[in-house]
């Protein structure tokens, strides 16, 4: 389950995700939502070499260590077939999350389902040369 505020849940840019984390931690810190098991996402809706930056669709989430109020928007990430791969971010990675695909399975056909991100570490504590992303791209079963 992924838990994110209606008020900043919509972002553009990856520069947009992450300052919409940084809002999505307080707002779920404030609420007791974040243990110790809390795992922190960015689902990207669309591919940024065809739609324009200004119309990119994003959501910043994280998993909620309990009950969420009413005030959230709750997005979930179904059981999925993915190609994933791990790699270093910093603040100045923003190309396409879309980048590890092609390294996927030629066999391998995209799913109808967005990219996904997970934030392996924390990024306020870390200095930006050990962040560390894991980029799900959903395949067709």
């Amino acid at each position: 389950m992924h838990a994110s505020p209606r008020s900043s849940t919509t972002a553009t840019t990856r520069e947009s995700v992450r300052r919409s984390s940084a809002c999505l931690y307080t707002w779920a810190g404030s609420r007791g939502l974040i243990g110790p098991a809390t795992r922190s996402f960015g689902i990207y809706y669309d591919d940024p070499e065809s739609v324009p930056r200004a119309e990119l669709r994003a959501h910043a989430g994280l998993t909620a260590a309990g009950a969420v109020d009413a005030d959230a928007l709750v997005v979930e990430i179904p059981p999925l077939l993915c190609a994933s791969c791990t790699r270093a971010r910093t603040r100045s990675s923003s190309g396409p999350i879309y980048s590890c695909s092609a390294t996927g399975s030629p066999r391998a056909e995209p799913a109808d389902h967005p990219c996904f991100e997970e934030y392996l570490n924390d990024a306020r504590t870390l200095p930006p040369s050990e962040w560390l992303t894991r980029i799900y791209l959903p395949l067709a079963g």
